[in-house]
């Protein structure tokens, strides 16, 4: 996170994080604060295992950096960003690309490789025009995000060097601009192959990208524990339980309705936790195999913090909802 505020004196910078303290005390009451929220963020922070760090200079404002180690993310995107059906994606949906990205921010630099962790595509970065032209040289490339405001040589100046060479003339070159003016707006969409607007999300991106690389059809995911793959097929409950059965479906069609589009669309760990304990409950009192199967899986992938096959695990319930209910309907 970064404030182009007045910034933090030297002997303050350990202060901030205590309850209470501010590093300018002589600020105008109506600008205080509590002193309070650095705090919180910290011991949130710490509570996740991360840490909470602070760059600062006076007259030109403060870094802060939040550092979470090993820790899974869903490919869920938020959906008020043009969302795709489901709301995630995957830049694995595309064949293995190399693309130059060229921006002077080191941060923005960092979100990027972090957008592309652990896909098959390749990075490579420049801190201005002038270096974007020298990789261009290096390597090649299948398309070019291109910062528009940057030291040595910025973006629209970069962009007439590469229409320059004839063997770049038709290469995809993305502006990546923070503007909010509606006239650069309009300019950079007619100059460039396409314009992204900054702060942008995955999805963001994904659509842009979808204009310029070639697709490839989704492959079966690894990350999904064998059991799943090898759960058993739904039969047909013993006669003595299915009234069992029949009830239990009208519970699990409930539990469809509340909780379980709030877990899918928050994947929260402890909630789909207990969520899951209790379907292995029910299928434990019933003796629904598959049910205590699926529950069984979901308890796994939460205690190992697997959140995409746990995202594609909880998808899959209200499919198992009509399997059980179909095995148990009069014949």
């Amino acid at each position: 996170m970064v404030d182009t505020g007045i910034g933090i004196p030297p002997d303050k910078l350990r202060e901030i994080f205590r309850a209470f303290v501010q590093a300018d005390s002589g600020r105008d009451a109506e600008i205080h604060g509590t002193g309070l929220g650095l705090t919180i963020a910290r011991r949130l922070t710490e509570m996740m295992n991360g840490t909470l760090t602070v760059e600062s200079k006076q007259g030109l404002g403060s870094v802060f950096h939040l550092r979470f180690s090993e820790v899974p993310v869903s490919a869920r995107l938020s959906v008020g960003d043009h969302a795709e059906p489901e709301g995630a994606v995957d830049f694995n949906d595309f064949a293995a690309a190399t693309l130059l990205i060229v921006d002077d921010n080191k941060v923005n630099r960092q979100l990027m490789l972090g957008m592309f962790e652990k896909t098959h595509h390749r990075l490579r970065f420049a801190v201005n025009g002038k270096e974007a032209l020298q990789r261009l040289d290096e390597f090649k490339f299948d398309v070019v995000l291109l910062d528009i405001r940057m030291p040595i040589m910025d973006g629209p100046t970069t962009l007439n060097e590469i229409r320059k060479r004839p063997e770049l003339a038709s290469m995809p070159v993305i502006a990546v601009s923070a503007s909010s003016k509606a006239s650069e707006d309009a300019e950079l969409r007619s100059r460039f192959s396409a314009y992204i607007r900054k702060p942008f999300a995955r999805q963001t991106l994904f659509s842009v990208l979808a204009r310029f690389l070639r697709r490839v059809p989704r492959a079966v995911s690894t990350a999904v524990p064998n059991a799943i793959e090898k759960a058993p097929l739904v039969l047909s409950p013993p006669p003595e339980r299915l009234a069992d059965w029949q009830g239990l479906v009208l519970d699990l069609r409930s539990l469809e309705t509340s909780p379980w589009p709030a877990l899918t669309a928050t994947l929260a760990i402890n909630e789909t936790r207990g969520f899951a304990q209790k379907l292995r409950a029910q299928a434990h009192s019933t003796q629904c195999g598959p049910l205590a199967t699926y529950a069984t899986i979901l308890i796994d992938l939460a205690d190992t913090y697997a959140i995409g096959a746990m995202e594609g695990h909880l998808a899959k319930f209200p499919k198992l909802i009509e399997s059980i209910a179909g095995s148990c309907a009069p014949s």
